[in-house]
């Protein structure tokens, strides 16, 4: 019996049917990408949902189209919470700033008081000062006027010998008795006498005045030109007072004294030496008579 040949079976090509799909496959596949980039572009941001579902597509399988609606909702929420995050913090910011505004203008106007204040108490003080200057200078111009338009000169021969007894000289404003600086011991630039030399040096001429009560007392302090010109006057007007205070102290009537400082303005000797700068520095006791009389 003869054997008829054996046929090898060799694979057979694949049919054109196969490829055909294999390839439309891929073509779909291709077109989804290309529409997931579309509406990745007009989204504004990329879609990695779209993305995995192009990767993990099998082929031949028609992809499922994205979802970009989606992620645009979900960007819009984020976006959104963040501007009204953003919105709280400038509010809050806003209102903080709004704080130290008024916090500010409070200590302005606090500033502005105190000023005013102060601005109104040296004011009062001013006014003050200025009513009690006032007041003295009105004082001492009643004093002066009281003097001045009564004195009629000494009574008598025995007042004037008492007087002359004193040293009293007379001159165009009445009979005048000169403390030397030395009498009544003046420190040097000081208006505080010795209490004992100047006791003892006006302790005669407050007995005349305890005698003629209506006599009146007016007390010229002159100083040397050295130093300043104010500053001496200033000096002499306060050595003239303490001869006022000492006078006092003797039982004399203060309404009965009047007290000037003149200063550099009248010397009665060179001050280019040391004794006449020693003769000028003394308080001139003036001594006139008015009319009326005053106890003490």
């Amino acid at each position: 019996m003869s054997q008829e040949p054996t046929e090898t079976k060799t694979p057979a090509a694949p049919a054109p049917r196969s490829r055909s799909v294999m390839a439309v496959a891929y073509l779909a596949t291709m077109f989804a990408a290309g529409l997931g980039l579309v509406y990745v572009v007009e989204g504004g941001r990329p879609s990695a949902a779209a993305d995995a579902q192009a990767a993990s597509a099998p082929a031949g399988e028609p992809m499922k189209p994205a979802q970009p609606q989606a992620d645009l909702t979900e960007v819009a929420a984020a976006s959104g919470e963040q501007i009204a995050a953003l919105e709280d913090k400038t509010q809050g910011l806003v209102a903080e700033l709004s704080s130290v505004q008024a916090s500010i203008q409070s200590l302005e106007a606090s500033l502005a008081s105190i000023k005013e204040d102060q601005v109104a108490m040296l004011e009062v003080e001013r006014n003050r000062i200025a009513s009690e200057l006032q007041a003295l200078a009105s004082r001492q111009d009643e004093q002066a006027a009281e003097v001045d338009g009564g004195a009629e000169g000494l009574p008598d021969a025995y007042l004037e010998g008492a007087l002359a007894a004193l040293g009293a000289v007379s001159t165009p404003d009445g009979l005048s008795v000169t403390m030397a600086e030395s009498q009544l011991r003046f420190p040097p630039g000081k208006a505080e006498p010795d209490a004992a030399a100047a006791s003892a040096a006006l302790a005669g001429i407050a007995r005349v005045l305890k005698d003629q009560p209506g006599l009146r007392v007016v007390l010229r302090g002159h100083t040397d030109s050295s130093g300043d010109a104010e500053m001496n006057r200033a000096l002499s007007q306060r050595r003239a007072l303490a001869v006022r205070d000492a006078f006092i102290a003797l039982g004399i009537h203060g309404g009965r004294i009047r007290a000037e400082g003149l200063g550099e303005a009248q010397p009665v000797a060179d001050n280019e030496t040391p004794e006449g700068r020693s003769r000028n520095r003394r308080v001139e006791v003036l001594l006139l008579e008015v009319r009326g009389s005053a106890e003490g």
